[in-house]
């Protein structure tokens, strides 16, 4: 409300319509003869009380159920059930011609002028068809019904959301012989459908109870193999002490034999270290001085057997004039007579001089044999 100034005072109302609403304001000093009423949409508008008068016109959806009797080209008679969704456009010319018509009226009254269109133009579109066609092609039924009804409808400012057929029958029962053999062909493949399930449930309950029956036959085996098993493991338990005996002397006879064995290997090492090695030293020491002895004695002898001869042929030396002289003499004594002159002479003097060392090899025994003698005195 808006107070003016004291000398003017004027008193002004503001309202504002719901989003499915549309405010229709009449009255005032300015008007126009092809509009009656002045259209407020999604705002608020300013009003004088006793000079405008605001009306409340709802666009929103409105639902209609249409029940149509009609007659097809084969002159029979069918019953059209469908459901009609319609509101008024939002444009501010069709909010006109809708509020025009309508302003005042109950839903009622709004929802009977369209049935009463929609049911002339499915009689006259159904009268052109046959039942088969309807049935069979419902939806091209909807598509004409809304094409045959949307122009007038738009002519109200009206606009078709939806349109659906929701049954089609007959008091004679055409369409119900007409679907007979649908109807049993859909029977047939729902009882092949029902025996094929009876046939699974009750392969489904033999394998479950095969399965129940081999589960407690593995049960049953299951419990004599647990049974026997306890019984083994029972009599395990009792001859687990003397086998566990058994097995502790075993172990401890063979500890002892690989003691046994350890110690005779270390007393065979302790023998080759202590005895057999210190005699293989001493053998080997034992050679060593011998095979030293006998080359000493061998070189001592070798130098023994050198003096000797050098001893020995000192001597000869020695007793070579006398040999000689004693040779001379023989000589002087005898009578040769030389021939052949200086070549005789020669041939006697080295004859005579082969005499004498054949005559000094041969005392060369007997001078050793001297010499022996009285090394040994």
């Amino acid at each position: 409300m808006v107070n003016l100034s004291p000398e003017r005072r004027t008193i002004m109302f503001y309202t504002a319509p719901k989003p499915t609403q549309a405010l229709l304001v009449t009255g005032g000093f300015f008007s126009r003869k092809d509009v009656p009423f002045r259209v407020v949409v999604g705002r608020g508008t300013f009003y004088l009380p006793f000079i405008h008068r605001v009306y409340r016109f709802y666009i929103g959806s409105r639902y209609v159920r249409v029940n149509v009797e009609a007659q097809t080209h084969q002159n029979i008679s069918v019953n059209i059930e469908a459901t009609l969704a319609y509101r008024v456009n939002k444009d501010i010319v069709s909010i006109v011609e809708a509020g025009s018509r309508f302003l005042g009226s109950n839903d009622k009254a709004m929802s009977d002028v369209i049935s009463s269109i929609f049911s002339g133009e499915v009689r006259s579109l159904v009268g052109a068809r046959s039942v088969e066609e309807i049935i069979t092609n419902r939806d091209a039924l909807n598509m004409d019904v809304l094409t045959a009804t949307g122009p007038k409808l738009m002519e109200m400012g009206l606009k078709i959301d939806n349109f659906q057929i929701n049954e089609i029958s007959d008091d004679e029962g055409h369409i119900k012989n007409l679907s007979q053999p649908e109807l049993n062909r859909v029977r047939k493949i729902a009882e092949v459908a029902a025996a094929a399930a009876d046939t699974e449930i009750e392969q489904a309950q033999q394998e479950a109870e095969r399965k129940k029956s081999q589960y407690k036959k593995d049960t049953d085996l299951q419990v004599s193999q647990n049974t026997m098993e306890t019984a083994e493991k029972r009599a395990q338990a009792a001859q687990s002490g003397p086998i566990a005996e058994s097995s502790a002397l075993l172990e401890l006879t063979r500890k002892q034999k690989e003691l046994a064995r350890e110690r005779a290997d270390l007393k065979e090492i302790e023998l080759i270290a202590e005895v057999i090695k210190p005699a293989e030293a001493d053998a080997q020491r034992r050679v060593i001085e011998a095979k030293a002895q006998t080359e000493a004695q061998a070189m001592y002898n070798e130098t023994l057997a050198a003096n000797e001869r050098i001893g020995l042929e000192s001597k000869m030396v020695d007793i070579m004039p006398e040999v000689a002289g004693r040779i001379a003499a023989a000589l002087a004594g005898s009578n040769i007579t030389m021939f052949n002159g200086a070549e005789g002479l020669t041939n006697i003097v080295t004859e005579v001089a082969g005499t004498a060392s054949h005559l000094v090899n041969a005392l060369k025994p007997a001078v050793q044999e001297q010499e022996s003698h009285r090394h040994s005195q």
